[in-house]
């Protein structure tokens, strides 16, 4: 299954949303943003495969998402570079239980580079 957000992702700099959801909250210090972010796994299984989709990216530095499991960062990354419209995590993966909360954090984009972006990530139930 493949978990997608089609988001303004300029309008949520440096906060963190859930795939297959509208939830978007502003982080605090990292990992403090409670379950309102995420979306419920239902059933175990494993998450990888991570690809980032922006816009127009004139942004004047990388810009990092990162994939959270009930607020804590994961090994599930991707740096979109410099100029860059694409990026893909396809190495790493992280393993889910039921009744957890998966969230992506959206880097602060301060150069304003881009402003949508489309962001997929693999579910595989066990």
């Amino acid at each position: 299954m493949i978990l997608t957000a089609n988001v303004v992702l300029a309008t949520i700099n440096g906060k963190y949303f859930a795939p297959n959801s509208g939830n978007v909250v502003t982080a605090g210090a990292a990992g403090t943003v409670g379950d309102s972010a995420g979306v419920l796994v239902p059933v175990p299984g494993t998450l990888n495969d991570l690809t980032i989709l922006l816009d127009a990216n004139v942004a004047t530095e990388a810009s990092t998402f990162t994939v959270y499991i009930n607020n804590v960062a994961t090994g599930i990354t991707v740096a979109v570079a410099i100029g860059a419209a694409i990026g893909s995590d396809l190495i790493h993966s992280a393993a889910v239980a039921a009744g957890d909360y998966i969230s992506i954090e959206c880097p602060t984009n301060t150069s304003t580079g881009w402003t949508n972006g489309a962001v997929a990530l693999q579910f595989i139930p066990a």
